[in-house]
């Protein structure tokens, strides 16, 4: 909307009257309220004599009267009049001066009835032409969109598409993709813009905006969302702070239900409007099915890749990223580790607690290691009761340490259980490549060697593999 073609007449309307302000309330559908949207003062900056209520009470009450208020018993102090346009009531414009305006009652509000027509009909026809622009715009993105998803099969190139073509359908500043597993209500971050409050992988919490909007399966379109406190989450724990102008969110649906959402934020309030949501929703329908198929293959490829019970990595994965990370630290030189951990007495468990309670300890510890070691890391359930982790870079004095902080974590946290709780402690083995051994193999079996060593010499402590006898380039 060009401020300056209606904020210029506002001018016009204030040098002919004498006034001190003169302001165009627009309608707000969503709040049942006016809100200033364009003025024109005699200081130059924003109206000032609103703060009390009954002028701004006086406003409201021109347009659920559908007829000019005035208020002032000798003078004039503010004349208000409903604004009309095409589709029924669009806001107000009222005129004040605390000293009084020039002219008397009668004469301002037979004035104010035609610079409020004057101001409806340019409103009308600047808005015509910018949903006209609009629909365009538009239109060019969703046909763009639907071409790109036909083509693209990762969720970076899909949330590229998405958000860009959400963006180019608003005048919105950041977008984000969200994933939702409508099954535990659970969901997180899988792709965002540049300027979006989240990156991708920041989970989403469940009082969030986002995730509230995913579980009902509701859009919500906000114009103007400077309601909302600058504290109010929209993704989750570690989004950017600050206030949103405007706010679109628009749930992905896929053939079981809500699969995720296109999430808009937009700096000023109109950046996102009511007439958007009917194209937006159009681009998610075309983004949900492109995203149902990437996120099922996703899916799949996870569960083949994953312990079932702990949720870390399994052995065939891990033995993957172990070559892997072996043949990188060989080609670009530096040392890289690895940790074996066995949970002391772990048949113990079992054996007086039952399976359950055994489960649960793999799970904690699992839980525990993960959220402890780096994201380049590989945390995986090599077998049984025994984790490994993979450390790239990392040279043996580094793993050690580690190691033996995640020991002492473990032994910090008891397990809850039935009730209670039950108190685990774990062993580790740490070697190195190349310091240490020159294969997955001999890497795997130096640090099950140590491993041993540290469960024969009293459990609870963690121990380095030998060094190799001869000299290692590096």
């Amino acid at each position: 909307m060009p401020d300056s073609l209606i904020t210029g007449y506002l001018e016009i309307v204030r040098a002919t009257t004498g006034a001190e302000e003169v302001v165009f309330w627009r309608g707000n559908p969503e709040f049942e309220e006016l809100v200033p949207e364009w003025w024109s003062t005699a200081h130059g900056g924003e109206p000032e004599h609103f703060v009390e209520q009954t002028w701004r009470a006086l406003v409201q009450w021109a347009v659920q009267e559908n007829r000019p208020q005035t208020v002032g018993t000798e003078a004039v102090q503010l004349v208000a009049a409903p604004v009309g346009g095409d589709g029924g009531a669009i806001g107000a414009l009222s005129i004040s001066s605390e000293g009084g305006l020039r002219a008397g009652r009668e004469a301002l509000r037979a004035s104010i009835t035609r610079y409020a027509a004057h101001v409806g009909a340019l409103y009308e026809l600047i808005r015509t032409r910018g949903q006209y622009h609009r629909a365009t715009q538009q239109s060019s993105a969703l046909l763009t969109a639907a071409q790109r998803f036909s083509i693209n099969r990762s969720i970076e190139a899909l949330g590229d598409s998405i958000t860009t073509a959400a963006l180019e359908m608003t005048a919105g500043y950041g977008a984000a993709l969200a994933h939702w597993n409508h099954e535990n209500e659970t969901g997180e971050v899988a792709y965002s813009s540049p300027d979006a409050r989240a990156r991708p992988g920041l989970r989403l919490d469940f009082g969030g905006q986002v995730a509230r909007a995913c579980s009902a399966d509701i859009p919500l379109v906000m114009e103007d969302a400077r309601r909302l406190d600058a504290k109010v989450v929209l993704f989750g724990e570690g989004e950017k702070a600050g206030g949103l102008g405007s706010l679109a969110i628009v749930p992905l649906r896929g053939d079981a239900g809500v699969i995720g959402a296109i999430v808009i934020e937009g700096r000023a309030p109109g950046d996102i409007r009511q007439e958007d949501a009917r194209n937006l929703r159009l681009l998610a329908l075309l983004a949900g099915a492109a995203l149902q198929t990437v996120w099922e293959i996703e899916e799949i490829t996870r569960r083949s890749r994953t312990d079932p019970l702990t949720g870390l990595y399994n052995r065939g994965h891990f033995e993957d990223r172990l070559r892997q990370m072996l043949a990188e630290t060989g080609r670009f030189g530096g040392e890289s580790s690895l940790v074996m951990f066995d949970i002391d007495h772990f048949k113990a468990v079992n054996d007086t607690h039952g399976h359950p309670a055994g489960d649960a300890v793999l799970k904690a510890i699992a839980r525990l290691l993960e959220a402890r070691v780096r994201n380049v890391d590989t945390c995986a359930r090599y077998g049984g009761e025994e984790l490994a982790l993979l450390l790239p870079r990392t040279e043996l004095d580094g793993a050690m340490e580690l190691a033996n902080r995640l020991r002492l974590a473990v032994m910090d946290s008891p397990v809850p259980w039935g009730g209670g709780s039950l108190a685990v402690t774990v062993s580790g083995g740490v070697a190195s490549f190349p310091h240490c051994a020159r294969s997955p193999e001999t890497l795997i079996a130096a640090a099950d060697a140590a491993l041993y060593r540290a469960k024969e010499g009293g459990r609870n402590k963690v121990e380095a593999a030998a060094l190799l006898t001869y000299p290692v380039m590096v």
